[in-house]
């Protein structure tokens, strides 16, 4: 049988990878994992669960229904279980398992009446109280009446106590367990490293923070030189002080001394001195690649690095070395870099020379600084090393380089000045977010904590180049759906939008809608004076106070409840509000339903099983690609078989269908409508999607902050490009003033229309 590996991203997407059963030599790491075992209750041996307890749930051995051996274990309910959920599982000490990576596999099945939810869990308990990892398979729930194997795959954290896993039911129904496996995969090492050199932020300066100061040319130019060799050796020379090394403090202490060489010879110094303790088959010369010395051949097996994705960044991408019987397919690379030095680096290390890459130094992190000193944007080494460890990540693994146009080498030297003399960390938040915005990424962001946390009461959009208010929440007045918003706070609204959309990262229409949300935030009770005027009236002013999300973000009148019957038989639901127990709900309700709106204008919090009651036939997603390097510069290997296949579930739904969308739909909801649209599940009202989908890697980067960016290249089923362009409606519909004004949804009545004319149409024939 072959094995369905179902992991979840952090962008909140799903994708499915094929993958191999698991090799006969990796060692189960369980106890009793057969379930053949069993104690004098009749219970197998090693596992426990809440269920026998008076919980209203049972656990019991079956002998009729099995993949291997004598028996099962079978999981049920009685009809108003006291107990939210009942388990099977089993908990074993974390500390062998330390930084490595384990696949957890096990045949279930699900019996009739099917409960709210049936999945594998996996956690993994930190020493600080804290969960390091945790899936229940809570989005993607096991439904099928047939023996299937599922896995999720987790990552152990450094400092972790225990693991625990098993399977998950909740609510009335019956499942069945048996042959469960818990293998490890082996250490990950820069999973490992990114847990351990994550920092939290600190937003005060400290004794030892260097001030800002302008970066002068020549300086810039050996920082330049040292970001090449940095993003290099940390992602792509294999050796154990590479992997061990403390990245963070490393361009801390070395990046001064680098900016202060004063011609190439000191830089060559400078970079040699830095990088060939981590590299030892690094050469470094002032001049050209002609005066370095010949290559010296490696003997016998060596390491490289294996790329998918990004290891650490994210649940689906992993970093490992492997094993080459010779160098004769690896890499060595050799450059000039700026500054009038030249390179000879090679992309392996010898088997014979190297070993586990398990130790790690625990020397002091932060020489010649002040006792408690932690790296912090109000200091502008740190600034500079956020910089350069920020580019250099998407210089070698954003996989979108094809798709945008910019000059990154450019952006390099721009951001290097403004990093340098940026007055502070929230300045230098600004800065970042600047270079992450010039990628094109709608996933592209810098997490860093910042006194937003809260929004106008009253909702906008930019229509025909002017923007409306859309919504008014309850009290407000001065204000009304229709006005047009002629500046904030002194400003002009055409030039508020244009500064958001600078910040902005994504497609021209998902950064204007970015724009419009990130234009009404700032801090709770902030007083903001809005000039508004109606179409042809006088201009005047009002003032708002920024409000609590829960206070103000009940004001979106327009769209119905999540799940209602709009006409008899014709029913909508909001993906992008409905939870999934009410989803659960929903579809025994519209099993005969005449017609259906699915709105998808916003985020899906849902498993996917709906779709399979729209089809008759095996269904393909978008292609879901990681990206596999070996080498640098995000030449990547993209297997295109990947994504999801959806087998149809008996109780079909109608075929008279409609999806909204408009830009605020991105990721995961891009995955649904892509798939939809490639499939032809139904008609696509609205206007085009974000245009950014992929599962999203996470970096951390010196001083807190945070680097997101999408790690996984994602094509439409046919081949075709949907980045920056997203899923295109196949009717166009935009809301309109006059339309906005009077409280009408137009999307949503023009999808609605849609739907009851074919209704009527099919009653005819």
């Amino acid at each position: 049988m072959k094995l369905k590996l179902l992991i979840s991203g952090l962008a909140g997407m799903t994708i499915a990878l094929a993958t191999t059963p698991a090799l006969a030599q990796e060692v189960n790491i369980l106890r009793n994992p057969s379930l053949e075992e069993l104690d004098a209750r009749g219970l197998p041996v090693g596992w426990f669960s809440n269920a026998n307890t008076g919980s209203g749930y049972e656990v019991e051995i079956d002998t009729q229904s099995q993949t291997d051996g004598a028996h099962s274990v079978k999981l049920f309910s009685n009809e108003n279980p006291e107990a939210p959920f009942a388990n099977l599982a089993q908990s074993i000490d974390a500390s062998a398992y330390r930084g490595h990576r384990l696949r957890l596999t096990a045949s279930v099945k699900t019996g009739t009446p099917a409960s709210r939810h049936l999945g594998l869990w996996f956690r993994v308990d930190k020493a600080d109280g804290t969960t390091g990892f945790f899936d229940n398979m809570r989005r993607r729930p096991i439904s099928s009446l047939e023996w299937e194997t599922y896995a999720i795959e987790g990552f152990v954290d450094p400092s972790a106590t225990r693991i625990t896993i098993g399977v998950i039911m909740a609510g009335e129904g019956e499942a069945w367990l048996d042959q469960v496996r818990l293998v490890d995969l082996g250490f990950q090492p820069l999973e490992a490293a990114a847990a351990k050199q994550r920092s939290e932020p600190r937003l005060t300066r400290l004794d030892g923070d260097l001030a800002a100061a302008p970066l002068h040319e020549e300086g810039k130019q050996n920082l330049m030189a040292f970001a090449r060799l940095y993003g290099l050796v940390r992602w792509f020379h294999p050796s154990d002080a590479a992997i061990n090394a403390d990245w963070e403090a490393f361009a801390i202490a070395s990046i001064p001394v680098v900016e202060r060489a004063s011609d190439a010879g000191e830089l060559a110094q400078a970079l040699h001195q830095a990088f060939v303790p981590l590299a030892a088959t690094l050469q470094i010369a002032p001049g050209t690649p002609d005066d370095l010395n010949e290559a010296q051949k490696t003997q016998g097996p060596v390491w490289q690095w294996q790329h998918y994705g990004l290891g650490g960044t994210s649940r689906v991408y992993r970093s490992n070395r492997v094993r080459l019987e010779n160098a004769e397919g690896a890499t060595t690379l050799t450059e000039q870099l700026p500054g009038g030095v030249s390179f000879r680096l090679p992309l392996y290390t010898s088997v014979a020379e190297e070993g586990s890459g398990n130790a790690r130094s625990d020397d002091a992190r932060f020489a010649g600084k002040p006792d408690r000193w932690t790296p912090s944007g109000h200091d502008r080494t740190t600034r500079l090393a956020s910089t350069i460890a920020a580019w250099t990540t998407l210089a070698h693994f954003y996989p979108y380089w094809d798709e945008v146009r910019v000059d990154w080498q450019t952006r390099l030297d721009e951001t290097l000045s403004d990093a340098a003399s940026a007055p502070d960390d929230k300045a230098f938040h600004l800065v970042l977010q600047s270079l992450v915005a010039s990628i094109d990424d709608g996933h592209g962001w810098v997490g860093y904590p910042n006194n937003a946390d809260a929004v106008l009461p009253i909702d906008w959009t930019t229509i025909g180049g002017e923007l409306i208010v859309t919504a008014v929440a309850d009290g407000v007045t001065g204000v009304e759906p229709g006005m047009i918003v002629t500046s904030i706070d002194g400003v002009t609204a055409e030039q508020a939008l244009a500064e958001e959309r600078r910040r902005m990262s994504g497609s021209v229409h998902y950064r204007q809608t970015m724009a419009e949300q990130f234009s009404r935030v700032g801090a709770k009770d902030e007083a903001v004076v809005l000039s508004v005027r109606k179409e042809a009236g006088p201009t005047s002013f009002v003032t708002l106070t920024m409000q609590d999300v829960v206070r103000s973000g009940q004001f979106q009148k327009v769209r119905p409840q999540t799940f209602v019957e709009l006409a008899p038989g014709i029913f909508y639901i909001d993906l992008s509000r409905i939870s999934q127990v009410d989803m659960d709900d929903a579809l025994v309700r519209i099993a005969d339903a005449q017609g259906l709106v699915f709105d998808l204008r916003g985020y899906p919090r849902i498993n996917t099983e709906w779709l399979a009651r729209l089809t008759d036939e095996p269904i393909r997603s978008a292609k879901f690609m990681r990206p596999e390097l070996t080498g640098p510069d995000g030449q990547a290997r993209y297997d295109e078989d990947g994504g999801w296949t959806i087998a149809p579930i008996e109780t079909r739904l109608t075929q008279n269908v409609v999806f909204l969308t408009n830009a605020s739909a991105i990721s995961y909801a891009e995955s649904v409508l892509g798939t939809v649209k490639a499939n032809g599940l139904g008609t696509i009202v609205g206007s085009p999607t974000a245009g950014a989908n992929g599962n999203v890697s996470e970096v951390s980067l010196p001083g807190g902050y945070t680097l997101r960016y999408t790690g996984m290249k994602v094509l439409n089923r046919d081949g075709s490009q949907h980045h920056l362009i997203g899923v295109t409606p196949d009717i166009a519909v935009s809301p309109t003033r006059e339309g906005v004004a009077v409280g009408k949804d137009e999307v949503l009545e023009a999808g609605v229309d849609l739907v009851i004319a074919r209704a009527r149409q099919a009653k005819q024939s």
